[in-house]
């Protein structure tokens, strides 16, 4: 087994997004804007995903990061950010922002193409939230070829090469 290290030869990657001033962060480079300015920066994102505006969850997001303009998606009712007066994205965009990014990590470190992935959900996540996981990874590039649970994943054998690119949670 493999762990893809990031640009900074790290294990463990941020996730997280900064934007601010037309430029895309990902990773650590997003955890210092988050310190200079917490607005433009996304992160804790799977405490949002695939839930409803009136969610506890989601209440309780909104008291810890008062900084952010949630909304609800006209159509879903689901969460969005309001980034400035004409941008707005939902989770799922922005998660896929950061999948994307993973890809082109992994990209760089195998030296080959990915298209497929298998993806770690934690065990607790209902159906709505692996399928927002799904279209967030869509979104990014990625062709998911089955979520598994973290306490599963664990238990893949060894003998076969696997890149573990993010752990999302």
């Amino acid at each position: 087994m493999e762990i893809a290290l990031n640009p900074e030869s790290k294990r463990k990657t941020n996730v997280a997004v900064s934007m601010k001033d037309g430029e895309r962060k990902f990773g650590s480079d997003a955890m210092i804007v988050c310190v200079k300015s917490p607005k433009h920066c996304y992160q804790h994102l799977l405490d949002l995903l695939g839930k409803e505006m009136d969610h506890p969850a989601v209440k309780a997001y909104q008291a810890r990061f008062p900084q952010y303009k949630l909304e609800a998606d006209p159509e879903r009712n689901t969460v969005m950010f309001r980034h400035d007066e004409e941008t707005v994205y939902s989770v799922e965009e922005l998660l896929g922002m950061i999948l994307a990014h993973a890809k082109t990590q992994a990209e760089t470190y195998t030296g080959q193409a990915v298209r497929d992935s298998v993806i770690t959900t934690p065990v607790f996540f209902n159906q709505a939230e692996r399928l927002a996981l799904i279209a967030a990874a869509q979104l990014g590039g990625l062709n998911v070829l089955q979520l598994m649970n973290t306490p599963m994943a664990a238990a893949v054998k060894k003998h076969k090469k696997i890149y573990f690119l993010y752990k999302i949670f």
